[in-house]
């Protein structure tokens, strides 16, 4: 989530407060006044005028002409924080200010799916989500995007859906901070709580599987096994090698990049949408290397 100050407003802030003892946090006087808040609390929303500004347009075009996913992709993270950040400071709120103030913070703890359910053409689109499920510190928001009709003839379309995991951390201890409850009364929002209440619980079974606890499976080793009998001894020069095989070496990329305050997020840290356009556009470039050969 983006910061709405200037770099030189934020270090003059930094430097005052070193002078002079904290004020009362939220953290300190209000922790326990939990409200429970509905769903559509937090819901938000914005558009993307891809088919009616031309301006616009310019600015998120790809080589192909296309949509970029990856600047896409650094929004969704973007409204996931908003959407937390609004179920935590109420529906009203339209700043999130300083997060020593409001005594926490919020982070993406992971990207569940981004699910791509049609072309990403140079249509109006609608970017909206809200929290649909929140445990002690933790909260499933759900995000998705919309293609808006430019003509009489067109019809909306959901063209991605998303799943973000938010936790809330006290700004001056960080450790886990709990957030407000949900209030459950449609049919449809138990459907919801129930699907984010799903993907939590997959999250922590996968967490306990992982390599670091437990050690592969027999299901996973004759899987790895069945690969290198198809593919590893093609790679070791055995057996002649497939024109389409390529080394996993060979699909390597690398990029080293400065960071600089104007990609910096509410916390005063870099924004991890970025990062995760940079990742994707390094992935894309990976898999660009691969259709070379």
């Amino acid at each position: 989530m983006r910061v709405p100050v200037t770099w030189s407003e934020a270090l003059l802030t930094a430097s005052s407060k070193k002078s002079y003892a904290s004020p009362p946090t939220l953290s300190q006087t209000s922790s326990d006044r939990l409200i429970p808040r509905n769903m559509h609390d937090s819901y938000t929303e914005f558009i993307l005028p891809f088919g009616s500004s031309p301006k616009i347009l310019e600015e998120y075009t790809n080589a192909s002409g296309g949509i970029r996913t990856g600047k896409l992709m650094e929004h969704l993270d973007s409204l996931a924080g908003s959407i937390a950040y609004k179920h935590m400071l109420g529906p009203g709120i339209e700043s999130v200010g300083n997060t020593k103030e409001v005594g926490f913070y919020i982070v993406t703890a992971a990207v569940e799916r981004l699910d791509m359910l049609g072309p990403l053409n140079p249509r109006d689109v609608r970017l909206s989500g809200q929290v649909i499920y929140t445990g002690s510190s933790s909260m499933e928001v759900v995000v998705k995007m919309e293609t808006l009709p430019g003509k009489a003839d067109e019809k909306e379309e959901t063209i991605l859906l998303g799943r973000f995991s938010m936790v809330c951390r006290d700004a001056n201890t960080h450790k886990a901070r709990k957030v407000h409850p949900l209030i459950i009364t449609t049919s449809e929002e138990k459907l919801l709580y129930s699907i984010g209440e799903d993907m939590k619980r997959k999250r922590q079974s996968r967490a306990q599987q992982s390599l670091s606890r437990v050690p592969p499976s027999s299901q996973e080793a004759e899987a790895l096994h069945s690969y290198y009998l198809k593919y590893g001894q093609a790679a070791m020069g055995h057996i002649s090698s497939p024109s389409q095989l390529v080394s996993l070496g060979d699909t390597r990329v690398e990029k080293c990049m400065l960071m600089f305050p104007q990609e910096r997020n509410v916390h005063q840290k870099i924004f991890g949408g970025y990062l995760m356009r940079m990742a994707y556009e390094a992935g894309f470039s990976a898999f660009s290397e691969t259709s070379t050969y």
